[in-house]
Formats: C-alpha cells, structure tokens, sequence
C-alpha cells in the first residue's frame, strides 16, 4: 500500500518537473504548426497573431490546456470518478471558523522551494482557489467544466486582440 502511494507519488513529481521543463518547447511546436496551417490558407507571414489564430481556429495554448487537464482531474478526484482514495486523502478542503469574504475552497500551504510549490497536490488547490469563481466542483459535470474553461479562455484570447 504504501509503495504503491509512493510510486504514484513520485510518478507525479517527475511527471510535473518533464511538463515544467518542456512547456515553452512543445508550445513553440505548436506556434510553428499554426504559421504553417496559416501559410497554407493562403495568409502572409508577416505579423501573425498568436491570440488571433488561436481564436480563428478554436485551440487554446499548451498551458491553457494544461489548466483545464488538471482542474478536470481535481473533478474527478473529487467527485470519485478516480478510484484513488489516496490521491482523495491528499486534497486540504479550506473549512472557515467564521464567515469572510475569501472565497477558497482549498488551503493553500506555504512552500519552502519551489519543487514543493510545483508539485500536482499544491498546483491543484491553487487552481482549484483560482478558477473557483467559475466552475463548480461538486454541481458541475466535467464536460461542462472544460467548456466553461474552454470560453473562458477564448474570450481571453479575443480580449487581447481587441485591446
């Protein structure tokens, strides 16, 4: 039991630390992919913007992607759609003692390097804070929340463009 929470564990930090690293790589890739489908459409080269061929096509950046991919497994960890009853027993559910206006559904804990602020866990209760105002955890269906993500990404996109 424990050997296996500790492989999933460290299968998770490295798979972080991969992801931290390669982001601005595989987004490049995909910049590149964009010019080229652009050129082909018969659209110049010169001042391409990435916000608006992101829009015109209905994609959003690697990191965007990321955000909806982790907030969707925070769902599904939460809503037990993962078996994982470890993964359930790592989640910090902020509980007030009396009513304010934070309106934080995790705690947040204080991270002394960065590995410890980076790792899944703390990524996702900082997401989950985040992001709290517009989805639902708990009422929402996962499809429902990766399209809420999805429009609220892309009006950040077409907000951009304009201003």
């Amino acid at each position: 039991y424990e050997i296996l929470s500790g492989l999933v564990g460290s299968e998770m930090c490295i798979r972080d630390r991969v992801c931290n690293v390669h982001i601005e790589t595989i987004e490049s890739v995909q910049k590149k992919y964009l010019r080229n489908v652009n050129y082909r459409k018969g659209i110049p080269l010169i001042e391409i913007d990435y916000c608006r061929l992101l829009t015109e096509l209905g994609l959003c950046t690697l990191s965007d992607r990321r955000i909806i991919a982790d907030l969707v497994f925070l769902f599904k960890i939460v809503n037990s759609k993962l078996d994982c009853s470890e993964l359930l027993a790592l989640l910090r559910f902020h509980v007030p003692s009396r009513f304010t206006r934070q309106n934080m559904l995790f705690e947040t804990a204080n991270a002394s390097t960065n590995y410890r602020y980076h790792t899944t866990i703390n990524r996702l209760h900082r997401l989950g804070n985040e992001f709290n105002h517009l989805i639902d955890l708990f009422g929402d269906g996962e499809n429902a929340i990766r399209a809420r993500l999805f429009l609220y990404f892309m009006s950040f996109y077409s907000s951009s463009i304009r201003g």
